[in-house]
């Protein structure tokens, strides 16, 4: 088995070209985090990999060195739906699961992976806040059903349609109010 200052090395080397190896990576952050899990932070901090991505990355190797798949097969899918696999994933599901990865985006195989019917041509959205406004649509994506989750906050998109729609229908009802008065 590599030492620790090769393992770390060799992380600082793979993580500038994570999604080509991301396999091996996540093998090498997996052994450092196991032999010395204070260079494992320390590779963590010093590469551009970030904290979650580095743990994302350790879980899929711990679960998919169980699983007898080709690495070739896992790569094409990508370590962004591998991780989502990681929960349910095992030795009596893989080969249903790993289909359903390779015919889905990440986000309709997260939907599968939960009971829901994916969404069809849904289109995402990307918005960055200040803290006080993020403050302020937290509490409201949480007046309209949105979950707090960890840091994040789960129906998100249910949550933000149903602000959508009150503040449609009050909408409606003003002009409705303003022309009965006329």
């Amino acid at each position: 088995m590599d030492k620790a200052p090769d393992l770390y090395n060799k992380v600082v080397e793979l993580s500038s070209t994570v999604d080509e190896n991301f396999l091996e990576l996540a093998s090498t952050l997996r052994h450092l985090q196991d032999t010395d899990p204070e260079k494992f932070r320390m590779a963590v901090t010093h590469t551009q990999l970030g904290q979650r991505k580095a743990y994302y990355l350790v879980t899929i190797d711990r679960v998919f060195s169980k699983i007898p798949v080709k690495k070739d097969r896992l790569k094409r899918i990508g370590w962004t739906k591998l991780n989502i696999l990681t929960r349910y994933i095992d030795k009596t599901n893989y080969a249903d699961l790993l289909k359903k990865a390779e015919d889905h985006t990440a986000k309709e195989l997260e939907q599968i992976l939960q009971g829901k019917e994916p969404v069809s041509k849904a289109r995402a959205v990307l918005a960055y806040f200040n803290p006080q406004d993020y403050a302020l649509l937290e509490k409201a994506l949480l007046m309209f059903k949105g979950q707090k989750a960890g840091k994040g906050i789960v129906n998100k998109e249910e949550a933000i349609m149903n602000m959508v729609r009150y503040v449609l229908r009050k909408k409606r009802e003003e002009a409705k109010q303003r022309s009965a008065s006329l």
